[in-house]
């Protein structure tokens, strides 16, 4: 445990270096990042999507021809024979509706093909969820269409892609991360277009809000986390770390509950669960934490909720009933009701609406709960002092559980 002590102690020291380093660099202007500025950092479908398929484009606005696109494949390791100098690039590329069996149609994010039905299919996630079997159906149209393609799934970390995404089909598909793929393919674009300042520098400054958005640290102070964390002294203590890295992750979950059962009793509510309480600790299953006052309504409480698969569709909340569909809410009653959250549709379970559970600067990481960021920040006591005032105050100050309440028993 002593060595622990040291360890953690002497990380703390790195990190508040690296800390510091990044407060002066920001004086100084180095990390200014325009998408930042103009908040579109995490979106996946306004920055991400049509950034990487513009470079990937040979007829891009770049002007770099095909030079991007062969050293992305490079990068990527995948056996294609994809013609690069005669490729098209499509982004939100239409295949057809979906069909009932939801096994095709669909818009596949970054579609790459060329006249000989050689194509590359990236399905492309920041912290969007997977939709049901979305890859599955991406195969399926490439099948039918006889190409001969590869299938890339994108995420900030190489996660491998659900079962609800992959459906019931046996089939091969690439995972690739911005952590390691898509940083190392920039940092080529960068020197390829070295010779072009402008879009050199667009492309660093492309760089700086990835490695922000992965809170990725400073390399000299990486490079020494990295030597003292696996140091003939501390690489066992390190180790004993991360094998309870999951034990350590869902105690902060549980303290954050905790926390949460307190705010619920400020606000003379109680906290109900419809799952065993292990469950949002451990992001083991669909499950949800209510905040339930009888007084207010004996059928409706406010949830918030994980997906099936927290890792990608995160946590959202509303207004749902507390023993499921009771009382049963009608398509015809639904369509009467004025949705308070317009994130996600209504439905008859949510029937106000929902909203992704969103950082105070609307941006996704508190969705994830297994996000280190949003692991700080339930430390803090940020996270809980956001479902105070903007989940659970607005609730109550516009009497939305006695509102649907009343709507539901006429």
């Amino acid at each position: 445990m002593d060595k622990i002590t040291q360890l953690l102690n002497k990380t703390k020291a790195i990190t508040y270096s690296a800390k510091k380093l990044y407060e002066e660099e920001l004086k100084r202007g180095e990390k200014f990042n325009i998408f930042s500025v103009l908040n579109l950092s995490q979106d996946e479908t306004k920055l991400h999507t049509p950034f990487i398929a513009e470079l990937l484009n040979p007829k891009g606005s770049h002007g770099m021809k095909d030079a991007f696109l062969r050293e992305f494949i490079e990068i990527s390791d995948i056996n294609t024979e994809l013609d690069t100098k005669e490729a098209t690039v499509k982004t939100e590329y239409s295949i057809g509706y979906k069909n009932n069996e939801c096994t095709e149609g669909g818009r596949i994010d970054i579609f790459v093909y060329d006249n000989k039905k050689n194509a590359i299919i990236i399905e492309n996630k920041i912290y969007a969820g997977d939709q049901k079997n979305q890859l599955l159906r991406y195969y399926n149209y490439a099948f039918k269409n006889k190409f001969k393609f590869n299938i890339i799934y994108l995420t900030l970390y190489g996660d491998a892609a659900s079962e609800d995404s992959v459906g019931n089909k046996n089939f091969d598909y690439d995972c690739l991360s911005y952590n390691n793929d898509i940083l190392s393919w920039l940092e080529r674009c960068v020197q390829i277009s070295a010779c072009i300042p402008l879009v050199r520098e667009i492309i660093r400054q492309y760089i700086i809000n990835i490695k922000d958005l992965l809170k990725i640290m400073d390399t000299d102070n990486l490079n020494e986390l990295i030597e003292l964390t696996t140091s003939k002294d501390y690489v066992e203590s390190t180790l004993d770390i991360i094998d309870n890295g999951d034990s350590i992750k869902t105690q902060i979950r549980r303290n954050f509950i905790e926390s949460l059962k307190e705010i619920a009793e400020r606000n003379n509510l109680q906290i109900i669960q419809r799952e065993d309480y292990n469950d949002i600790c451990r992001l083991e299953k669909q499950s949800y934490l209510g905040f339930y006052n009888k007084k207010l309504s004996e059928n409706w409480a406010i949830f918030i909720g994980l997906e099936k698969n927290n890792k990608n569709n995160g946590v959202f909340y509303g207004i749902s009933q507390i023993v499921p569909d009771t009382p049963h809410v009608t398509k015809k009653l639904l369509s009467q009701i004025e949705p308070f959250w317009e994130d996600k549709e209504q439905t008859s379970d949510f029937p106000l609406g929902r909203a992704d559970l969103m950082d105070e600067n609307g941006q996704g990481n508190w969705k994830d709960w297994n996000n280190s960021e949003t692991l700080m920040d339930m430390v803090k006591g940020k996270l809980a002092k956001y479902i105070d005032n903007e989940v659970i105050k607005p609730v109550l100050k516009n009497r939305l559980l006695q509102r649907i309440e009343r709507l539901t028993k006429k």
